[in-house]
């Protein structure tokens, strides 16, 4: 200006845009905010059968074929498809791994493998149903027994085990098998000369009528029990059953003058010849399964 002074520049324009992106930004998070707490309050699941997690497996099938046909003798899922034949295939597939029942197969709808199809297990009537697994073997001293099964308070006998009578449970030499004791606790038997025994601990019956995923191992690490996919007993000293050759079974076999619970040469029980309850997924694998693998199995059919 001609009278020196300078003109004054007017921010009366910045002072109002300002406020109004403030009021905009908080406009937004407001609305972020109020959709995202909307959205957590109505998420929901409604189907109890599917579920997350970090499972191996999600089917008991799944699991037991993980293991490989090589490192199997047999794998059953119990479910009586061929009734007629009374036969049970092999999961693999396998015709020479066919097994057959001693009598036509019931089936129950009651299951411990919640996801597999068909939803079916087998009932052992305590008297005279065993499935027999095909073909001779000779001393095995390395393998890994396993099945579920559900027992009601008065059910007791052998589960799975080894013997040397073909296609009936009058054994004359048995091992290798696990079983139901007098008491309900669940027992691992062998016999390198006399009978040595790992179980559960007394005071716990499992003759409960809920279902229970029993596993047992031996190995030249020993023997092994696992129950629904915990440890819970071992003899790293036992290595080697009797020297025989037989035929493993699934739901019968003699069991005279066997132990209850844990021994170490004592005699004092004889069972019963045949299971009374249900058994579900039941196989015999070559080798000893991990710690991992147990739990794996476990988590399968929960």
């Amino acid at each position: 200006m001609p009278d020196g002074r300078r003109a004054r520049p007017d921010r009366r324009g910045g002072r109002i845009v300002v406020p109004l992106v403030i009021l905009t930004v908080l406009a937004v998070a407001a609305l972020t905010t109020f959709s995202a707490t909307g959205a957590n309050l109505t998420a929901r699941v409604t189907n109890s059968k599917d579920t997350a997690g970090t499972n191996a497996f999600f089917t008991c099938r799944d699991a037991a074929l993980a293991v490989g046909t090589s490192a199997t003798k047999g794998a059953y899922a119990l479910t009586p498809t061929n009734t007629p034949a009374k036969t049970e295939n092999d999961l693999s597939g396998s015709v020479p791994r066919r097994a057959t029942y001693a009598i036509a197969p019931t089936s129950s709808a009651s299951v411990g493998c919640l996801r597999d199809s068909p939803s079916t297990s087998v009932s052992f009537n305590g008297t005279s149903q065993c499935l027999y697994v095909p073909g001779s073997v000779t001393n095995p001293n390395t393998f890994t027994i396993e099945a579920w099964f559900r027992a009601p308070s008065t059910g007791r006998g052998k589960i799975i085990g080894f013997g040397d009578a073909n296609q009936s449970a009058a054994d004359g030499h048995y091992d290798r098998h696990v079983y139901l004791d007098q008491t309900g606790r669940i027992v691992f038997g062998v016999y390198p000369g006399s009978v040595r025994t790992i179980s559960t601990p007394a005071g716990r019956s499992y003759a409960d009528g809920a279902w229970h995923a029993v596993v047992a191992s031996l190995s030249s690490a020993g023997m092994a029990l696992y129950v629904d996919g915990s440890l819970v007993a071992t003899n790293t000293s036992i290595t080697t059953g009797e020297n025989f050759s037989g035929y493993w079974k699934i739901g019968c076999g003699n069991l005279t003058a066997w132990a209850n619970g844990t021994s170490n040469g004592s005699i004092d029980w004889s069972g019963p010849s045949f299971f009374t309850g249900e058994i579900q997924f039941a196989a015999i694998y070559t080798r000893a399964l991990s710690i991992d693998e147990v739990r794996s199995h476990y988590a399968a059919g929960r």
